[in-house]
């Protein structure tokens, strides 16, 4: 009696094992699941890559165009720089000008030339000015573009 109580409890013990068994993922499992993660992973590690490319176009093509803006800036400013200083030649020859004798009528004629170039002058220099502080500002744009 006592051996047949321990045979059924062997039998209970061996059949829940074997249910266990029967629940446990194969080999062949478990290479399948692995096999679909991987390909998962390998899916959204090519995302990540494509999108990483688009960001880095992206940023390519924003530093190329705000070095396209500066450098036409900088064409600028030699331009004005250019400008400016003809614009002080033409003072300094007024005023030469001014200070030799010539009649009423000439002297108001050049005074009249002085001013507009000494307001052109200034205005000129009021843009040469500006446009330092906006390439200063590009050159920092262009610097931060860089770094990232």
């Amino acid at each position: 009696e006592e051996l047949e109580g321990r045979l059924n409890e062997s039998n209970n013990v061996n059949r829940a094992l074997s249910d266990k068994l029967k629940d446990a993922p194969t080999q062949e499992s478990i290479d399948k699941q692995m096999e679909s993660l991987e390909a998962q992973h390998r899916k959204e590690l090519a995302q990540s890559i494509d999108a990483n490319k688009a960001e880095i176009e992206r940023t390519r093509q924003q530093l190329s165009r705000l070095m396209e803006s500066r450098d036409k800036l900088l064409e600028e400013f030699d331009e004005a720089k250019e400008m400016l200083a003809q614009k002080e030649k033409e003072l300094e020859s007024l005023k030469s000008k001014l200070s030799s004798s010539v009649d009423e009528a000439e002297l108001q004629s050049i005074r009249e030339q002085l001013s507009n170039v000494e307001e052109a002058r200034e205005q000129l220099a009021k843009e040469l000015k500006e446009t330092q502080t906006t390439l200063a500002s590009k050159d920092e744009e262009i610097a931060s573009l860089k770094t990232e």
